[in-house]
């Protein structure tokens, strides 16, 4: 098989979570390998992803933006925009609407809500 690849590409089994749809939308992957400018994801179900999406990698608690490349089964090819850093993990996105919801439900126990 033919490998255009500009970078080797490490193997890894590091688990990641994609997040799309302004991070309503979260599906967990595993990294099968990646280098700085791709990487070989694998889901149970690829089918319902969007061509651009953010990907946080567990380990490294950090994010980066993704455009997809190809899907075969249940892997995909990523290209990664320049390993950038997303300004917001998933993380700390669940958590500001947990705190939202709490709010809200604060708000209405003490009879604010209009």
């Amino acid at each position: 098989m033919l490998d255009r690849r500009r970078e080797q590409r490490r193997r890894s089994l590091l688990g990641a979570r994609l997040s799309f749809n302004h991070r309503q939308s979260l599906f967990d992957c595993v990294i099968r390998n990646f280098s700085a400018s791709g990487a070989l994801l694998v889901f149970a179900d690829p089918t319902l992803l969007p061509t651009d999406f953010d990907i946080q990698v567990a380990q490294w608690k950090e994010a980066f933006r993704a455009r997809l490349v190809w899907r075969r089964a249940e892997q995909v090819g990523v290209v990664l925009n320049e390993f950038a850093p997303v300004a917001v993990s998933v993380d700390d996105v669940r958590r500001a609407r947990a705190l939202r919801r709490e709010n809200q439900q604060l708000r209405t126990f003490l009879g604010l809500t209009t």
